[in-house]
């Protein structure tokens, strides 16, 4: 966030979607070390809801992606290409929902 804010200046988008809440915390630091009004100026979501998202300020928005069925997914993919190494790889789609909380408008 700190090369985007140094190299965009006033072109620094809207919003950014992170790849992750532990990087979505170090956004809000370096938006507001730049004093960045977040979500004024710049709305930040991150992404896995972990517990650290509600504990920032302000709290961050984020991405709900269920995990266990992510790995029950998995290891069902895994199991069927163990039994049929020929079997045609599958591409699954899981849900997810977005929690929006003080840093997104």
């Amino acid at each position: 966030m700190q090369q985007a804010i140094k190299k965009l200046g006033d072109r620094l988008p809207h919003a950014f979607l992170v790849g992750n809440d532990a990087m979505g915390v170090g956004a809000l630091r370096a938006l507001q070390e730049a004093q960045l009004a977040v979500p004024k100026r710049v709305s930040i979501i991150g992404f896995n809801d972990s517990l650290v998202a509600t504990y920032t300020n302000p709290q961050l928005s984020t991405v709900h992606a269920y995990s266990e069925e992510m790995g029950k997914v998995a290891i069902d993919q895994l199991i069927r290409r163990m039994q049929d190494p020929e079997r045609l790889p599958r591409m699954v789609t899981l849900p997810s929902k977005i929690i929006y909380r003080e840093s997104s408008v």
